[in-house]
């Protein structure tokens, strides 16, 4: 048996990797987005809630109280809600760099298969 046809199972199991490499990133990135688009939704309502109590003119102590808890919460709603955001990215890049390494294993592997088979071809044709 050849050097390349002994290689073949190795890179079939690498390429196998790397597609599962690639599918977590793209569900890493799918979560990032996901978290992204949570913290703009919050960020967007608690702007939108600030400016309509804003507009609402005179208030009363009660709901003046009201007012401040709701966006006390709204405004760590907002930060835990960042903090997801930061850990989904700290993941989608460490998704994206062992993808990364997974594939530059299988062009690795395909430059040694490559490499072997023209060795076999060029002991053939002497």
């Amino acid at each position: 048996m050849t050097r390349s046809k002994r290689m073949e199972p190795v890179v079939e199991v690498t390429v196998q990797r790397e597609r599962e490499a690639a599918k977590r990133l793209g569900e890493a990135q799918q979560r990032m987005q996901a978290a992204e688009q949570r913290l703009d939704e919050l960020v967007r309502y608690r702007d939108e809630y600030t400016q309509q109590f804003a507009a609402g003119g005179s208030l009363s102590a009660a709901r003046l109280c009201d007012y401040r808890v709701f966006l006390e919460r709204l405004n760590q709603a907002v930060e835990q809600q960042r903090t997801l955001v930061t850990r989904a990215q700290q993941e989608a890049a460490a998704q994206r760099q062992r993808w990364l390494d997974s594939r530059m294993r299988v062009q690795a592997l395909g430059k040694v298969v490559e490499r072997y088979r023209d060795e076999e071809r060029n002991h053939q044709e002497r």
